[in-house]
């Protein structure tokens, strides 16, 4: 797993540093704080990234990674006893196929495949310490006077778990959403386990704002309908810095 995250850093960076041009390199970094259950808990949280994105044949592929360091300030209690504060990472890759549909719409094919919470510290036995998706999705964007509407599809397939016994874990995404001529964001995304199980459904409402390099953004998860009915309100601001 190391050897892949120092990888991609080392080729986000030569990709983007050789394709250099009017608009850039396609890398970028940025820093965010949230807090997440601010409803219920309080759980503030320092998120570090690098990425890389950058399209091809006019537009018509696109390609883009991420790798993420997330640090948390709500201490947990290790095997050992110690309470810590929680790191973790993230790493994901992707490329997608844009086909333009008539003069205002783009239909894309788009694969994600992602590795989560990655736990650093604290790590434990007799569990996997990263989980593992992979994310085929269709998506329709429509441009409008305002901006541009978009759906979005997806079948996420969870193929590796913390739980090493778990089976694997399909279900659904959809997604809606509008972006604004003016920066303002709106979504409300839908996750169906095809498996509800315990899970539920969950329904993640989300507003951001962009402003410069400065941004924030506001979102309320509501997990487990039809289930337990939880559900976590989390906050956040962040700045990004583009080469």
């Amino acid at each position: 797993m190391k050897r892949i995250l120092v990888f991609f850093l080392a080729l986000s960076m030569a990709a983007g540093f050789s394709m250099a041009d009017e608009e850039g390199t396609g890398l970028s970094a940025g820093v965010e704080f949230g807090i997440e259950d601010i409803n219920d808990g309080v759980e503030p949280y320092l998120y570090f990234d690098i990425s890389f994105e950058r399209s091809f044949l006019d537009d018509a592929v696109d390609i883009f990674a991420e790798l993420g360091y997330t640090l948390g300030f709500s201490s947990v209690t290790t095997s050992g006893g110690r309470d810590v504060l929680p790191q973790t990472m993230y790493f994901g890759i992707g490329a997608g196929f844009n086909l333009d549909v008539g003069e205002a719409s783009v239909l894309s094919f788009i694969v994600e495949h992602e590795f989560e919470d990655i736990l650093i510290n604290p790590r434990f036995s007799g569990i996997n310490n990263f989980a593992a998706v992979v994310t085929p999705s269709i998506r329709f964007g429509h441009e409008v006077d305002f901006g541009e509407v978009f759906a979005q599809v997806g079948f996420p397939v969870t193929y590796i778990d913390h739980d090493r016994d778990a089976d694997v874990e399909a279900g659904v995404v959809i997604t809606l959403g509008w972006e604004s001529d003016f920066d303002l964001e709106v979504e409300i995304e839908t996750h169906i386990p095809f498996d509800l199980g315990d899970e539920g459904v969950a329904v993640t409402p989300e507003v951001g704002y962009s402003f410069g390099d400065f941004s924030f953004h506001f979102s309320i998860e509501f997990a487990g309908l039809g289930v337990s009915g939880a559900f976590s309100v989390t906050p956040a601001i962040g700045i990004r810095f583009n080469f």
